[in-house]
């Protein structure tokens, strides 16, 4: 199985901008539910100003949870 470099372990791990949320939405697929939320990505677009900030805080968050965890497991095995 091929290796990461340092170089791309730092591009993998780094935060998710706005900017990149917004470009995903812009390119689902319309009509139909990209999640299991069951709203299309035509919701998503409508509302994209008001629910970019607090998706990118929950992107964070699951970031720094397992950045946490991970150390934890790490650091107990």
């Amino acid at each position: 199985m091929p290796k990461l470099i340092w170089e791309e372990i730092d591009n993998l791990n780094r935060p998710i901008s706005i900017k990149e949320s917004e470009s995903i939405i812009n390119n689902f697929s319309k009509q139909k539910t990209p999640c299991t939320d069951r709203f299309t990505s035509e919701f998503y677009e409508s509302f994209m100003e008001e629910i970019m900030p607090p998706l990118s805080n929950i992107f964070q968050k699951i970031e720094e949870v397992e950045i946490i965890y991970y150390s934890l497991r790490s650091a107990l095995f």
